[in-house]
């Protein structure tokens, strides 16, 4: 497992009166592992990530572990994307998301704008939706645009990290699938093994089917992103156990999440991109689906777009 004593050159430990618990601060728990805020320096801070003490060294937990950081070691390059430094059997260090005001998920940040308009809320919605759009486009070019050869398979705006600057970075990449490819250089997909359909695909969610799926699960998930970013509110509703069914069938069929009136027919510039991202992401048909990239571009060019033009003075 991993030293402490070595995690970093100026580790701040030399003094042997120093223990451990001064410099391990409890951030929470996840399904499988608990999360610990580690004092480097008196200056610098990482995330240690330990299996929780009530689950078993099981095989399947070191396979979480180890997707988790190999898929963030390899996407190291996107500033979109949380950095992993050190990584050993049920055990890594991780870059710490500097949460402002409390808000450490996308979740909570949209929340947080909740009820709030005018153009710079709008401006901010969109910057934070097309950076988003272009970390999830990241996932799928590690190997090259042509080739997608990963898939976060679980984007929800808990996964999403927002620090400082309102810049968003995925997080969680543990249950991520490597996409291999036949001799025809066709993408052989992965079985869907996961079907709550909250912020799932038409393809996944049938519980009496297994279908191979690819990284067009995550161009679905990523229009949830944006519903939620633009609309403050879940796509689908309140997750409750006994909409479950009722939620599947909606999704099953392909209809979208039903837009609030309040953002349905409205001109403003950023609200229309915003639905034209959704309409990409939301295509039944995982073959005519987006790619992540062509809606990254679409929303990143129009937040270029309106900064020039002086959008937010032009509102006033």
């Amino acid at each position: 497992e991993i030293d402490l004593m070595s995690a970093g050159p100026d580790v701040g430990l030399h003094d042997s009166t120093v223990g451990y618990e001064q410099l391990l601060t409890f951030l929470g728990r996840g399904w499988f592992r608990h999360t610990f805020k580690y004092e480097v320096t008196s200056t610098e801070s990482v995330v240690l990530k330990t299996l929780r003490l009530e689950r078993d060294f099981l095989e399947e937990y070191y396979e979480l572990h180890r997707r988790d950081a190999v898929a963030m070691e390899r996407l190291t390059q996107s500033p979109f994307v949380l950095d992993v430094y050190a990584y050993c059997g049920q055990s890594a260090l991780n870059e710490l998301a500097d949460f402002p005001y409390g808000m450490n998920s996308l979740e909570k940040f949209n929340r947080n704008l909740r009820g709030r308009e005018g153009p710079e809320v709008n401006l901010l919605k969109l910057q934070v939706a097309a950076s988003i759009a272009v970390g999830v486009a990241h996932i799928q070019e590690i190997d090259g645009g042509d080739r997608p050869s990963m898939v976060h398979y679980d984007l929800n705006p808990r996964n999403v990290a927002i620090v400082k600057g309102g810049k968003p970075k995925i997080n969680d990449f543990n249950i991520a699938e490597f996409l291999r490819y036949d001799s025809n250089n066709k993408t052989c997909g992965f079985p869907a093994r996961l079907h709550e359909p909250w912020w799932r695909a038409p393809e996944e969610v049938d519980r009496n089917v297994t279908r191979m799926v690819d990284e067009k699960v995550d161009v679905y998930s990523l229009g949830n992103l944006l519903f939620h970013t633009f609309t403050t509110h879940s796509p689908r509703g309140k997750m409750k156990p006994h909409r479950m069914e009722e939620v599947r069938q909606t999704v099953l069929k392909g209809e979208s999440p039903e837009i609030p009136s309040s953002y349905r027919k409205t001109s403003d510039p950023v609200h229309k991109v915003f639905r034209k991202a959704m309409r990409m992401c939301y295509e039944r048909n995982p073959k005519k689906r987006a790619k992540a990239r062509e809606v990254a571009d679409l929303l990143m060019d129009k937040l270029s777009e309106l900064k020039e033009s002086g959008y937010i003075d032009k509102k006033k």
